[in-house]
């Protein structure tokens, strides 16, 4: 549905400097064979989303870091 798809290469130096950083960082998208390969070591985690014109999607999130568990705070 995109007038111009992003060529591969594009993905595969963005890859490169996001696995280089040393900062936290989280990625979303959809599913995609070139980020599951290149982040394999990274978390992820998928949430049902509805995209255009209502039809459901599963989006991806690819993080490098570790979730913290959440703490019950008692008021």
């Amino acid at each position: 549905m995109y007038a111009h798809e992003t060529p591969d290469e594009y993905h595969i130096r963005l890859l490169e400097a996001l696995k280089e950083s040393k900062s936290k960082i989280v990625l979303s998208g959809y599913d995609n064979p070139l980020y599951n390969d290149a982040l394999a070591e990274w978390n992820t985690d998928e949430k049902q989303t509805t995209a255009q014109m209502g039809l459901p999607r599963t989006e991806k999130i690819w993080f490098n870091f570790a979730l913290e568990p959440v703490q019950e705070v008692l008021i």
